[in-house]
């Protein structure tokens, strides 16, 4: 009965330091790599050719006719983003949210 006692307490100081470590740790858990953000911004007709976008968000971004030819948009976040006549072609998405975005006309080759 002892040695139960004594696993179950073991448990327990297991879980309680799982779960401070879990509440302390400063680390989202979807952490970004990358923490630029371009949120709620226009980026018209600007150039990310070629560019290391990884990770970075543009939410709700205004990007009429932006030029992200070739650019690494690997695990980036393009939520209701305005990408009308955007060039992305070659580009790397990769892992991105393209969520609620609006494309028309862009070259997604």
């Amino acid at each position: 009965m002892k040695k139960i006692l004594l696993r179950f307490l073991g448990l327990i100081v297991i879980l309680l330091l799982a779960f401070g470590w879990i509440i302390l740790n400063p680390k989202p858990a979807f952490a970004q790599i990358n923490t630029i953000n371009y949120n709620n911004i226009n980026l018209e007709n600007r150039d990310f050719s070629h560019a290391d976008l990884a990770g970075v968000t543009f939410v709700a971004a205004e990007m009429r006719g932006t030029n992200f030819q070739g650019a690494n948009l690997t695990n980036a976040i393009l939520t209701k983003g305005v990408l009308l006549k955007a060039n992305l072609e070659d580009a790397n998405l990769s892992g991105a949210l393209v969520d609620r975005a609006t494309m028309d006309g862009a070259n997604l080759k």
